[in-house]
């Protein structure tokens, strides 16, 4: 039922992925941003403090305080970026969803074994499917409890489809309840709201004493790679 002021469902969808996709703009200008500019400036100041203390000799009064600088200007190029990452790791844009993948898993708490098959995707959905997957592997791998972490991507048609299986260590005598596995309506709160306005859906299946999966499946549209032919013959 429309009217009186009223909005359709499928205005509500539309206007929800506009702002997903202006936040996804920000998104990408900031990671630009960061990565142009404060990351070069801090790689930068590193080069220049490891110069100067090999200029400075073992006794020399400056050392100490050098070597301060150096270890806080190095961690905070590790702080850096990893927030970089966060936002949206410059693989993303190069090598596709597997690559940005592949190098988060690096950083993970937990080992995840990483399966990904999925060509270069529309930028718009590359960075949907990131962010999803980004979400539910960091909330698993982030439980207390989690000893292994298995993931799987992969494109069928149009249908993209992230399944995170999270096993749970065995209680002990320290833990007499099992943990409760993640849940979509509050641990993964964006990754839900992204993968609907796909049109998809995200489940939580409890599969028993110690077991769990995470299922995002998201509709997308695999790019058109550029025809050699195109424009041949055209005036």
């Amino acid at each position: 039922m429309s009217g009186g002021g009223g909005e359709t469902h499928g205005e509500l969808a539309a206007s929800r992925a506009r702002v997903l996709a202006r936040a996804d703009a920000e998104r990408s200008a900031l990671q630009r941003e960061l990565h142009d500019g404060a990351q070069q400036r801090l790689v930068h100041a590193l080069i220049a403090l490891r110069l100067a203390r090999s200029a400075l000799g073992p006794g020399s009064p400056g050392a100490a305080l050098v070597d301060e600088a150096l270890t806080n200007v190095e961690q905070a190029n590790r702080d850096l970026r990893a927030l970089v990452h966060r936002v949206l790791p410059a693989s993303l844009v190069h090598g596709g969803l597997a690559s940005a993948l592949r190098s988060l898993v690096d950083d993970l708490a937990v080992p995840v074994a990483l399966h990904v098959d999925v060509p270069r995707l529309r930028p718009e959905d590359e960075t949907t499917a990131y962010v999803v997957a980004a979400e539910v592997l960091r909330t698993v791998t982030a439980r207390s409890d989690a000893r292994e972490v298995d993931a799987d991507v992969r494109l069928d048609g149009d249908r993209l489809t992230i399944d995170v299986w999270l096993t749970r260590t065995p209680l002990d005598a320290d833990r007499t309840e099992p943990s409760d596995p993640p849940r979509d309506g509050v641990d993964l709160a964006e990754a839900r709201d992204r993968t609907r306005t796909t049109g998809g859906s995200l489940t939580v299946t409890d599969l028993g004493p110690g077991r769990a999966v995470v299922r995002a499946v998201l509709l997308v549209r695999a790019r058109r790679e550029p025809d050699p032919n195109d424009g041949v013959g055209r005036a």
